[in-house]
């Protein structure tokens, strides 16, 4: 299942609050005309393509394979639209996207084929100082046919973020940070399903801080997450809570010719708490190595993910003492290329 990433933006863009007013400050007669003018004139963003591809393989606790998962997405467009005269600012996407899961043995395979569609849209305020404020509204919605052996049927996935965030920059120290607060609602369906959890509803919201500094042609951040969600069934009853924490800093290089190369380690802790009291933890260790390349107009970047997460469970199957559950691991590649205009 695609999950919405949280997109960090270091860059603090600043508006002026009187842009408009000046607009409107030739005569009437030419005031509406020559508005509307600057509008298009002053429009610009990218738009681009992307493709993604992740394997993963999960295992049980004495090493044996449970089975094969590869999730795929190629955009049909993406891109992002700002304008200089007014403080918002639009991304927006829609891709194919494809899920497969099979067994080690084979005795049990399922693929889901659909599109998804989503866009952020920011509103964005400059404070002075060196501070920019903002609100967002993000949404994503997937359609896709799931095929399970023999038996066919379709998935839903309805999802809205309000977001709100603080930037800040000092040019003299070449540091600052980002920070966001989100709140966010998702209904998922599954024909396949008549149970509780073949309509869910999920509730969660979403902390993010993250401090970075220039010096020179290096930067250093260091992210800072909290999620907490919950779901409820069918009819409404309680069915999980997740939580997750992580750390993640970052290093990077910019070179004279116009790339850019970069590293992550992320460190996580997860916890999922069933409304039976079962409880499922995972540790994930996450390494992203990534470069990005500007000539022109154009703008190309690559990443690759290596992925380990270890499992364990404390629930009445297990005595309700803490147990290894096995592990999953995955390598992920991301390509993107994007044109400015």
């Amino acid at each position: 299942m695609n999950k919405t990433i949280l997109s960090v933006l270091v860059a603090n863009a600043m508006f002026a609050s009187n842009a408009v007013a000046d607009t409107f400050s030739t005569s009437p007669d030419s005031a509406e005309q020559d508005f509307f003018a600057t509008i298009v004139d002053g429009t610009g963003g990218s738009i681009g393509a992307f493709f993604e591809k992740e394997d993963k393989k999960a295992y049980n606790e004495d090493g044996s394979l449970i089975g094969k998962n590869e999730y795929t997405e190629n955009s049909i467009i993406t891109g992002f639209l700002y304008n200089k005269e007014l403080p918002v600012s639009l991304n927006y996407s829609l891709k194919q996207i494809q899920n497969k899961w099979r067994t080690a043995d084979g005795s049990f395979s399922q693929i889901d084929d659909g599109f998804q569609v989503s866009t952020n849209l920011r509103y964005n305020r400059g404070l002075g100082r060196g501070f920019s404020t903002g609100l967002g509204w993000a949404t994503e919605f997937e359609r896709s046919d799931r095929n399970q052996s023999n038996t066919k049927g379709d998935l839903t996935q309805d999802q809205h973020e309000f977001y709100t965030f603080l930037g800040y920059w000092n040019n003299d120290w070449k540091g600052g940070f980002y920070s966001e607060l989100s709140y966010g609602m998702t209904n998922e369906t599954n024909s396949l399903d008549a149970g509780l959890w073949g309509d869910k509803d999920t509730t969660y919201y979403k902390v993010l801080f993250k401090p970075y500094k220039s010096f020179g042609k290096f930067f250093a951040g260091v992210e800072f997450y909290y999620e907490d969600k919950d779901t409820d069934g069918r009819d409404g009853s309680f069915l999980e809570n997740f939580e997750e924490w992580y750390i993640e800093p970052e290093l990077a290089y910019s070179f004279d010719f116009g790339g850019r190369l970069f590293v992550k380690q992320r460190y996580s802790e997860k916890t999922t708490t069933q409304t039976n009291g079962d409880s499922y933890f995972g540790t994930v260790n996450k390494t992203t190595v990534g470069y990005q390349h500007n000539f022109k107009n154009w703008s190309v970047s690559g990443e690759v993910e290596i992925f380990n997460e270890d499992k364990d469970a404390k629930a009445e199957w297990t005595g309700n003492e803490k147990i290894g559950n096995g592990h999953e691991e995955y390598n992920k590649l991301k390509l993107m290329a994007q044109y400015r205009f």
